[in-house]
């Protein structure tokens, strides 16, 4: 049979809801703050962005405030020898993915998608110096030319050094 689980809310997680709460208002404070000291005339892009971000860290915090309910009643329906279907929102993957990459392969703390949005959002905004040395004005990356521009064949070497000619082609008919 299916049933949708209401979990309330421990005061433990409502402490975590608190300080992220604080967090994110201390943060809305800042950000003001920091616009009107850069003097940005165009917000719309900022704001859409705090609030964006604002949106997802409290959809991940609220997702993970149920997974220690969600286990218990997960285990409990097993030993009663029943088959379980969990829906999810979200999993949380391409962040876990961030910190793999980051640390060549290796998971040395728990991944929290929520902490990942909020340090997204301020490294994007407030960059640290490292960040903007390479983003100086010699060091920006080139745009593509716009328009069509002719197949060039990719070149690529595999592990036994041979080289692999390729012109990555869905069609033959680009005449």
């Amino acid at each position: 049979s299916f049933r949708v689980e209401e979990i309330g809310l421990d005061s433990d997680f409502k402490e975590v809801y608190n300080k992220a709460a604080k967090l994110w208002a201390e943060a809305l404070q800042v950000f003001m703050h920091a616009a009107d000291e850069l003097g940005l005339v165009s917000r719309k892009s900022l704001w859409g962005q705090f609030w964006s971000s604002h949106q997802r860290f409290f959809k991940y915090l609220c997702i993970a405030a149920k997974v220690r309910s969600l286990v218990e009643l997960a285990q409990k329906e097993l030993e009663a020898g029943k088959c379980i279907v969990i829906g999810l929102q979200s999993t949380g993957e391409s962040r876990t993915r961030e910190v793999l990459d980051e640390n060549d392969g290796h998971l040395d703390r728990f991944v929290s998608a929520a902490e990942g949005v909020f340090q997204s959002l301020v490294t994007k905004h407030f960059p640290s110096e490292k960040q903007r040395r390479e983003k100086a004005p010699g060091n920006k990356r080139k745009r593509k030319p716009k328009g069509r521009q002719p197949k060039i064949p990719k070149h690529t070497v595999d592990s036994g050094g041979v080289i692999n000619i390729s012109d990555d082609s869905s069609s033959d008919s680009d005449g």
